[in-house]
């Protein structure tokens, strides 16, 4: 017996052995195209994929059925917190860095339910950094309800700080990292005392080595010349780092070596 697909119909058409036989006959649906079928028609509904515009330092609050989310964006930092709140009080705080990107999330309150992932997608200006959302939302005895998405839109403001890393070298000495660039590859290294700045220096990814070509004192404080400062470049399989070698003392604590990573990222 042989079977023949209509190209104009889900239907098989079922041809008998014998000619005149017996007449053509339909047969149903098979049954796992049905159960498909249902799954993508019934089983969710879409919740619209508009985002709103945000602003450095601004907020976007978006209603996805039984679930908010506002997101607060930073204003110098690419940076977003984001507040989920069900039946109007709030059941999660989240900042989203971009070496801390993504959140996921399972929440239900009274019946209602909500879970999925939250992500940063950060952008150097003139492009657009995003929060966007990929979770499905269910009102007690409702249809569960997808949405897949951008939550919040904006542009970072120039020069904007991705991420921040400080290492306490002493009581009264620490080395403060900032990292700007789509790329974290734009590196300043702060020394400090106290909350006083001593020395600055400045990597990238075409001049990766910084070194202190004099001594710096300040009081007690006191960093030696030759002390380095190496940047490595984070990648998808390695994780960008600063490492410094050199001396320094403070009060208190006599000359002592460092050869150590004092900040480290990941893409």
């Amino acid at each position: 017996m042989m079977r023949e697909h209509d190209a104009n119909s889900t239907y098989l058409t079922r041809r008998p052995s014998t000619p005149g036989s017996r007449r053509p006959t339909r047969s149903i649906l098979h049954p796992v195209l049905v159960a498909v079928l249902l799954l993508m028609t019934q089983t969710f509904a879409v919740a619209p994929a508009s985002s709103q515009d945000a602003r450095p330092g601004g907020e976007a609050r978006r209603d996805f059925g039984p679930l908010s989310i506002e997101c607060n964006v930073d204003s110098s930092h690419v940076w977003s917190s984001v507040t989920l709140s069900m039946r109007g009080k709030v059941v999660a705080r989240h900042l989203l860095t971009p070496d801390s990107a993504e959140y996921r999330f399972a929440l239900s309150v009274s019946g209602d339910s909500a879970g999925g992932t939250i992500r940063l997608n950060p952008a150097s200006p003139p492009q657009f950094s995003s929060v966007e959302g990929m979770f499905v939302t269910r009102t007690a005895g409702g249809e569960p309800v997808r949405f897949q998405g951008s939550i919040a839109t904006w542009q970072a403001p120039e020069n904007a700080i991705y991420i921040e890393r400080s290492f306490m070298l002493s009581p009264q000495l620490g080395a403060h990292t900032v990292v700007r660039g789509a790329s974290l590859s734009d590196v300043t290294v702060t020394l400090l005392s106290g909350e006083t700045p001593l020395y600055t220096v400045a990597m990238v990814q075409g001049s990766p080595v910084a070194v202190i070509d004099s001594a710096i004192i300040l009081g007690d404080a006191w960093f030696a010349p030759g002390t380095r400062f190496t940047l490595t470049i984070p990648t998808p399989v390695q994780t960008g780092q600063v490492f410094m070698q050199g001396q320094f003392r403070s009060a208190g604590i006599p000359a002592t070596t460092i050869s150590a990573a004092i900040a480290m990222w990941s893409m």
